[in-house]
């Protein structure tokens, strides 16, 4: 397992801080993201991650959530 984590530490995907953070490059995080949206794009309810406040609040008020982990 450290050897996969290393090999994306070396090719830039990933960083690891002093305190072991792992931290994500921005496009890596943005292209998981889009494939999070592109789960549902017009019922964030059923995607398995929100983390955009409006869709936040959209599944809220409409307490419509249909994706349990």
């Amino acid at each position: 397992m450290k050897d996969h984590i290393n090999v994306l530490v070396e090719k830039s995907l990933i960083k690891i801080d002093g305190f072991g953070y792992v931290a994500l490059h921005d496009l890596l995080e943005d292209m998981g993201k889009e494939i999070v949206r592109q789960e549902s794009p017009n019922n964030p309810g059923e995607r398995s991650r929100l983390w955009d406040p409006k869709d936040i609040q959209k599944v809220l008020e409409e307490n419509k959530v249909s994706y349990y982990c």
